[in-house]
């Protein structure tokens, strides 16, 4: 039997949203829809003030097997409007704490989004850490240091998201942070009319359940269990360790994403398969899959250490350790990092389009209250620049991570000269010495790089 728990959602509805509507829409609706019955769902926004997106007479829902409640929670995320005038993080999360205080399902926690600064209302500090929060600060303009701060006085995490495709792979790591949950895999990657397939392995040991979502960028393509999709058409099915297409349909779907639940999975490497119909736009997919390891069974633990920020120029060092929960280790077969890491920070992009910002119109998105920062005009040329060229670049690159001891390995990344956001995915795969399986483990982690 799975554990239950309270997650509310907190998104920022302020008018600066705009570049990340339609993936918040989409992701949001995503993330509400993993909930299992017995877990209690909350939706809280926020701009000038906060106010209950779905919170049914003022509580917490329950999710019952109709799963009822998840679909009226993603109708309520597709109402949102987003072009309030100004940014109250704290108000969001004092709402989100108010619900959750009421809530009788345990443990509790919040997962925040927000694109700024705090500029009005209640700060996020002043607020009483009454339950984690797992804090999402998306693109340039967002205030790392005070999410970071909040994130860490709650016992929750904080996650810096470059771009809109990113925000669910955020989710994903945060889904996996519920007890007993286990990420097993966790990748993004785009879909182009030369890669019209995807055939992602995950190695399944023990549960009594699995979950796998897979969330595309494009609401207007569509799921389909044709297998020879037209348009657009996405076909997905899920093949079972004995080579045969699971029976298992989803059973949770929306605009942008579906969710399959397979009770008592047959153990061994499944594959998700991903077929795209498309002939000229390239489509981000994102796929996470999911086991919940029954109580009294000993779960598989992927760990990763990482300091809580780096100064720009020192080296930033992670280890991983992948281990059972009664630290016995598993034998490691391969383990390796996917790194997202900025080109330029933003101190120095302010120097280079110096002039650009000059010659650009006040910022003025969230009229309340003055905005027309360079680090807003910034935020603005990026965003007029996009998609023929990225003046916030990233780079993305894969590594190896050195074996340290039997089930712990590092990696160190010496070229932190640019200070922001690097976020780190860590695959690893295993066997298990007491189960007598192959393991699999994916987590992310945000390590915030600072100015000296």
């Amino acid at each position: 039997m799975t554990v239950t728990v309270s997650a509310c959602l907190i998104i920022d509805t302020s008018a600066s949203m705009s570049p990340w509507v339609a993936n918040t829409l989409i992701d949001s609706k995503a993330f509400v829809s993993y909930a299992l019955p017995g877990d209690a769902i909350g939706v809280v926004n926020y701009d000038v003030n906060a106010n209950n997106c779905y919170a049914p007479n003022g509580q917490m829902a329950v999710v019952d097997a109709t799963l009822s409640q998840i679909a009226a929670a993603t109708q309520a995320i597709s109402t949102l409007t987003f072009n309030g005038n100004c940014t109250n993080i704290g108000g969001g999360i004092q709402a989100g704490y108010n619900l959750l205080t009421a809530s009788s399902v345990a443990p509790k926690a919040t997962v925040l989004l927000t694109d700024g600064q705090q500029n009005c209302g209640t700060s996020p500090i002043n607020v009483p850490p009454s339950f984690p929060v797992y804090a999402c600060g998306m693109g340039s303009y967002v205030d790392a240091a005070q999410l970071q701060q909040v994130a860490t006085r709650t016992n929750g995490l904080y996650y810096g998201v470059a771009y809109p495709v990113n925000m669910m792979q955020i989710y994903n790591q945060i889904r996996s942070s519920q007890p007993r949950i286990q990420s097993v895999l966790n990748y993004l990657t785009a879909m182009t009319p030369t890669q019209q397939s995807l055939l992602l392995p995950a190695a399944i040991s023990t549960p009594d359940l699995q979950q796998v979502g897979v969330v595309w960028s494009d609401p207007s393509f569509v799921y389909s269990s044709n297998p020879s999709p037209t348009g657009n058409q996405l076909y997905i099915v899920l093949y079972q360790p004995d080579g045969q297409i699971s029976p298992i349909t989803p059973n949770r779907s929306g605009p942008g994403y579906v969710i399959f639940d397979v009770g008592n999975p047959m153990n061994g490497t499944w594959n998700v398969y991903v077929q795209y119909a498309g002939t000229s736009n390239s489509l981000s997919v994102t796929t996470g899959v999911f086991e919940f390891t029954p109580a009294g069974v000993s779960e598989a633990l992927l760990t990763l250490e990482t300091p809580e920020f780096v100064k720009a120029g020192s080296p930033l060092t992670l280890n991983a350790h992948l281990v059972h929960d009664d630290g016995e280790p598993i034998t490691v077969t391969s383990m390796a990092a996917r790194v997202m890491a900025p080109m330029i920070s933003v101190k120095n992009a302010l120097i280079k389009y110096a002039d650009d910002l000059k010659a650009l119109s006040p910022v003025l998105d969230e009229p309340a209250h003055e905005q027309d920062t360079p680090e807003r005009r910034l935020a603005l040329l990026h965003r007029l620049y996009l998609p023929t060229h990225d003046i916030l670049p990233y780079r993305r690159f894969e590594a190896p991570l050195a074996t340290t001891g039997d089930a712990t390995r590092q990696l160190q990344l010496t070229d932190t000269q640019q200070s922001g956001s690097y976020n780190l995915v860590v695959h690893a795969t295993g066997y298990s010495q007491k189960s007598g399986l192959a393991v699999q483990r994916t987590q992310l982690v945000s390590v915030p790089v600072i100015d000296g």
